[in-house]
């Protein structure tokens, strides 16, 4: 899974826009976490992309994992609580992305 997030912003952000689609139903979220698809995502926003798109996508994904207590919990533990907060301070005049 981790391919799916370590390439370049214009072959990820679609991608990525795809799992969070996908992630709107709770069997495809749960088949997405468990084939590996939250730690990538949260590595992928900890990072240095600044592709407003990308990052766009990804907090969309991250919304959708967050719809269940169980990966709250998760997404927490892997410092999505703090990434969301640098990435609102970063792109606070930014609305696309926050």
């Amino acid at each position: 899974m981790d391919i799916l997030f370590t390439t370049h912003p214009e072959k990820i952000t679609p991608r990525t826009r795809a799992f969070a689609k996908l992630a709107t139903n709770d069997e495809n979220r749960n088949e997405i976490a468990e084939a590996g698809g939250l730690e990538p995502n949260m590595r992928a926003l900890n990072g240095d992309n600044i592709d407003p798109d990308f990052l766009a996508a990804a907090i969309d994904l991250l919304n959708q994992f967050a719809k269940n207590e169980l990966f709250k919990d998760k997404i927490a533990a892997l410092g999505g609580i703090e990434a969301l907060i640098v990435l609102m301070l970063k792109f606070i005049d930014h609305s696309y992305v926050v």
